[in-house]
């Protein structure tokens, strides 16, 4: 089993924090995601991995003109 760099967790975290927010779902105060419906967290979800994208290209232009 891969072990998840504590960093990066945060990272996502925040990200789906932010994107909760931007799409006016309101977060649970306990941090259970469970009572939030699917429709909401598949609106987050996406939102994130279009994210997550955009910064591992970014992050790889970066690597690649630093050469």
């Amino acid at each position: 089993m891969k072990r998840e760099d504590p960093e990066t967790k945060q990272m996502m975290e925040r990200i789906k924090w932010e994107a909760a927010k931007e799409l006016g779902v309101r977060f649970p105060a306990d941090g259970y995601w469970g009572k939030v419906t699917a429709k909401d967290c598949g609106k987050i979800g996406s939102l994130v991995q279009k994210r997550m994208h955009a910064i591992l290209k970014y992050q790889s232009a970066s690597k690649n003109h630093s050469k």
